[in-house]
């Protein structure tokens, strides 16, 4: 058994071991498409104090993006430029800049990696499991992974904070001290300010905290009303100054843009034909899933290419179409677009544009919010199809992850392991958020990974736990035979020796 201060040590050093193999491979490839945008908000953030997206002066303040991530790269712009001296912006998206901003990511992994053991060791009351799933929950975030410590997306600190969220919420429920509802509230706040849906996502769990007290449910979570008081005002704090921001600035109470292209994509995807759904089902399988389904289904690769039935799933960029498809969406012509998801971003810039033309303060806000307003009318127009879309996209997004996740809440409420529901509240209130109003590619799944890994801890703790004691029997039945013939030889060999 391995002393506290042991575990202390093989836990740092396995962490400092994968932190190394890691840094090593991080390199000076370029930051783009999302990563570029926080990238350019931080930028005019450190160097002109302005939260903004423009290239050109004066610049113009943007809520494109989420702020918190801006700030932190604002604030590892200022350690680069120490050590190597203040550069071009555009220095800073290629080349031995972008590494060094890069390196920022291992301070998320590491508090991923203690909030992952820690919540695992006080669910199962085992170092190995715990130092296990601490391993696991890195996986997403390799070097190699396009998403992980080797770029500037924001789905490896999304899902730290998450993780700590989650575990500072078992905390407060299990010690109810106002401090702990302090403490989860702002980790929420500094979620939601990372990831914008999470805003709606603390909002569901608040409500449920409410309805389980009121239920008289607290057995399997909930919280009295003065703690949930203190959580959302914890919350309140952190959020509400940037949502002020915007409203005053652009006349809009959210946290950032992007909503509307998202509620619009769903409203498109919801007139697919029952062909598409069919054929759909197809193309979003799992890679080695997909040839046996197409044949069960009756599609092959060539049902994706120009013309064929599922034309309009294929935003591939080995599509015969693609680079076409892109040029419509950058020319703002959605009726020339092939597939769904170009015609989501082709209106987006028409509006955008014609908005721009009208002398709009903030086209692309009131292009966002035009769309908003269309995706939710063309959602309740078919409510029943949206309703039946909603296993399509989890089968999209996380076919393994939100029925796992589902089965750990209902067993944590029906054994009472009110830890274990609380914790995994969060992640899965994420993903039925995205089956219900986002196209949910697998990449907004990647957040709630270290909680299914948990999950899977906890599972095989219970599974083991029935047998640990007649598996311990047999060793230590094993051991007790071994070591007597051992003892019965050592006398053997002792008398001998004396006859000698």
């Amino acid at each position: 058994m391995l002393t506290p201060r042991m575990q202390r040590l093989v836990l740092a050093a396995v962490l400092i071991a994968i932190s190394s193999f890691w840094i090593a491979r991080i390199d000076g490839s370029a930051i783009t498409k999302d990563a570029s945008h926080s990238l350019q908000m931080a930028l005019n953030l450190e160097r002109h104090g302005v939260l903004s997206m423009s290239n050109d002066m004066p610049l113009r303040p943007s809520m494109y993006r989420e702020p918190l991530p801006v700030v932190t790269e604002a604030a590892a712009i200022q350690v680069v430029d120490a050590i190597l001296g203040p550069a071009e912006m555009k220095e800073y998206f290629q080349g031995e800049r972008a590494r060094w901003m890069k390196y920022q990511n291992f301070i998320w992994t590491t508090l991923l990696f203690v909030a992952v053991f820690w919540i695992t060791r006080d669910l199962t009351r085992s170092f190995l499991l715990g130092l296990l799933a601490a391993v696991l929950a890195l996986r997403p975030f390799s070097p190699n992974s396009g998403m992980g410590v080797n770029s500037l997306l924001t789905e490896l600190p999304a899902t730290a904070l998450l993780v700590v969220s989650s575990l500072l919420l078992v905390k407060a429920l299990k010690s109810k001290r106002a401090l702990h509802f302090i403490l989860c509230g702002a980790a929420f706040g500094l979620l939601t300010l990372t990831k914008a849906a999470f805003l709606y996502i603390f909002a569901g769990v608040a409500a449920i905290l409410l309805l389980a007290q009121f239920l008289n449910a607290t057995r399997w979570v909930g919280a009295r009303p003065t703690h949930v008081a203190v959580l959302v005002s914890a919350f309140a704090a952190l959020v509400a100054p940037w949502m002020l921001r915007n409203l005053v600035t652009f006349g809009a109470f959210q946290i950032s843009e992007r909503g509307g292209l998202m509620i619009y994509w769903r409203g498109l995807f919801n007139q697919m034909t029952a062909d598409e759904y069919k054929g759909a089902v197809y193309l979003w399988a799992p890679n080695r899933l997909e040839p046996a389904l197409g044949s069960l289904l009756g599609f092959s690769p060539a049902d994706l290419e120009r013309g064929g039935r599922l034309q309009r799933l294929n935003n591939d960029e080995r599509s015969s179409f693609y680079a076409e498809d892109l040029e419509a969406e950058r020319q703002g012509r959605p009726d020339a677009t092939f597939t769904y998801y170009r015609q989501g971003r082709a209106e987006r810039v028409r509006l955008g544009t014609l908005y721009e033309r009208e002398g709009h303060p903030h086209p692309t806000l009131a292009a966002d919010e035009q769309m908003f307003a269309s995706g939710v009318q063309m959602l309740r127009k078919h409510p029943l199809r949206a309703l039946a879309s909603v296993p399509l996209f989890i089968w999209r997004g996380a076919p393994l992850m939100w029925p796992l996740l589902a089965i750990a809440l209902v067993y944590g409420i029906r054994n009472r392991r009110q830890a274990l529901t609380a914790f995994v509240l969060p992640a899965f209130g994420l993903l039925s958020f995205h089956a219900l109003l986002s196209i949910f590619v697998s990449r907004y799944a990647v957040n709630a990974w270290p909680v299914m890994i948990v999950c899977l801890a906890v599972f095989a703790q219970a599974l083991w736990a029935p047998r640990a004691p007649a598996v311990r029997a047999v060793f230590s039945r094993a051991l007790d035979a071994s070591t007597s013939m051992l003892l019965k030889r050592t006398d053997k060999a002792t008398v001998t020796s004396r006859l000698r």
